[in-house]
């Protein structure tokens, strides 16, 4: 997991507890500031950056609903690794799913007795 440096991650948890106090520009900072290091996180999980990005989309949002949970006695790195960790997870699943299930219409054509999937979309059943 990468490491941000001690001083980044001072400056996002001031920046989140300033956020949690109303400036909308120390939010903005910080989202600006963090996504690099989201992103890392997700590229290592997913290995594929177009599912990466999307993870970090999901992760921002996810940090912009829970930024009130947020304790800024604690360090901000482990909070913001384990919500991106989180998505980049739930994407993996959704994407084994994905792969690992066969379509509707390849399981009605895998052989007889199954039924096949005709024009129209309908289902011709064997005889």
């Amino acid at each position: 997991m990468p490491r941000p440096r001690i001083q980044d991650q001072q400056e996002w948890s001031r920046l989140m507890t300033a956020a949690q106090n109303g400036e909308a520009g120390s939010y903005a900072r910080l989202l600006a500031a963090t996504t690099p290091f989201l992103r890392t996180i997700a590229e290592r999980r997913l290995g594929n950056v177009r599912d990466a990005e999307r993870a970090v989309q999901q992760a921002l949002l996810t940090i912009h609903r829970l930024r009130h949970t947020y304790d800024p006695r604690q360090p901000i790195a482990p909070w913001l690794s384990a919500i991106t960790d989180a998505e980049a997870t739930r994407m993996s699943a959704e994407r084994a799913g994905r792969e690992a299930r066969p379509s509707f219409a390849a399981c009605l054509n895998s052989g007889p007795g199954y039924g096949r999937l005709v024009a129209g979309g309908r289902i011709e059943l064997p005889t």
